[in-house]
Order: structure tokens, then C-alpha cells, then sequence
């Protein structure tokens, strides 16, 4: 199950690619702060052609949602939880998608 902040799921500037995207990323963060996945990974689990990922993982980071950084070699993808109008703060408001 992916858990989704309310201020993630109601964005219209989202799309629902970059919305289930975001869930996969945070959900692997919970594990170990960082999410390392590679693209045919997240491909094989949501079902995301390989270029969807691609552009969605650079709209989320142009939107201010993550972080992308290299690591050892691999990608790493780090979430901020914010919107871009809105500073970082705790949501407790939880959607489980």
C-alpha cells in the first residue's frame, strides 16, 4: 500500500503519474531515508512506461517535490513534502492509495 499526503493529492499541477511516483519514492524513504530505485523497478511495480518515469521524475523535481542526487554510482531520489507555493511542513493528513 503507498500513502499519499493530502497536499500531494489534491494538486492539480500533479498528474497522476507523478502522484503515484511521489507515493513510490516516499515509500521507500519511510525504509531508509532515500529511495535508490531504478527506473525499470519502478516500471515493474506501477506499471509506468519507462519515459513517463523519466519525465516525471523531472517534473517533480522542477515542481520542488524531490531532490535528485547521485550516489556511489546510482540515483538517489529524495523527497522535500512541499508544494511549491508552500513551505515544508509536517501533513499528518495521510490518503492511501
Amino acid at each position: 500500500m503507498l500513502k499519499l499526503p493530502r497536499q500531494v493529492a489534491h494538486d492539480p499541477f500533479l498528474t497522476t503519474d507523478e502522484k503515484l511516483l511521489l507515493a513510490y519514492i516516499q515509500n521507500f524513504e519511510r525504509r531508509s531515508l532515500t529511495c535508490f530505485s531504478k527506473d525499470d523497478t519502478i516500471n515493474e511495480c506501477l506499471g509506468i512506461p519507462l519515459k513517463s518515469i523519466s519525465d516525471g521524475l523531472s517534473a517533480l523535481k522542477n515542481k520542488g517535490y524531490i531532490d535528485i542526487m547521485h550516489a556511489s554510482g546510482q540515483r538517489a531520489l529524495v523527497t522535500i513534502l512541499r508544494t511549491p507555493e508552500t513551505p515544508a511542513t509536517p501533513n499528518p493528513d495521510i490518503f492511501e492509495i
